[in-house]
């Protein structure tokens, strides 16, 4: 709660060459990650940090975000099991720009949907994006928000792991999803278990994978 932030809060001012900071589960929700982002200024060097499983929601990860505007050293983030929703997956565009070093991204069981995907994918195809691992398992992107994914894929995104476990996806996803690896170069790793395709979904994703020529690694869960 807030009296543990004020505590983490004063030990990470006492440390200013702080590079690496885990508060996960310390259930600070809205207020206390408020607290924590107040003094996130006093550690310019951090370059990894997790707040997972913490129930801040979407305002507690925009204070968060915005404090991260100028941490030009940081490579990873874990909002993960937050609830954030859209509004905070929205945020991180407001620091994508600055933040071009970051390369692993986990935001998996936040209660993302389509709306909030399509605002992080716009940022992931940019020149300066450099995310390389994103975990979004665990969200609500629906199929619509799966074959948004899989264009994504198609049109130059650089992500090379890449999980989407349970997310509600369809067989269009599924089919959208297929195409994207017969055109992706990048993808190592994919996570798809949990979702679901149906048969003509995981058809049509299986008859693309022949033309994939980089994936090592695949989760499949069937439901």
């Amino acid at each position: 709660g807030v009296t543990g932030a004020a505590s983490i809060a004063t030990l990470i001012k006492s440390v200013p060459n702080l590079e690496a900071l885990d508060i996960s589960e310390n259930k600070l929700g809205n207020k206390g990650a408020t607290m924590i982002a107040g003094v996130l200024t006093d550690v310019p060097e951090l370059n990894q940090f997790s707040a997972a499983n913490n129930a801040i929601g979407n305002k507690g990860s925009i204070a968060i975000l915005k404090a991260f505007a100028k941490h030009s050293n940081l490579r990873m983030i874990d909002l993960s099991m937050n609830k954030i929703g859209d509004s905070g997956c929205s945020a991180l565009s407001h620091i994508f720009t600055n933040l071009e070093h970051i390369h692993l991204l986990n935001l998996s069981g936040n209660k993302i949907t389509e709306a909030g995907l399509e605002v992080l994918l716009t940022d992931l195809q940019k020149s300066y994006c450099r995310v390389s691992s994103l975990d979004l398992s665990k969200n609500a992107v629906g199929t619509k928000g799966g074959s948004s994914i899989g264009a994504a894929l198609s049109d130059g995104c650089k992500i090379s792991a890449l999980k989407l476990a349970d997310n509600s996806m369809g067989a269009l996803a599924g089919i959208a999803l297929g195409k994207a690896l017969s055109d992706n170069n990048t993808l190592e790793l994919l996570d798809i278990g949990g979702n679901e395709f149906g048969k003509k979904g995981w058809a049509g994703f299986s008859k693309e994978l022949e033309n994939n020529k980089t994936l090592q690694a695949i989760t499949i869960k069937v439901i």
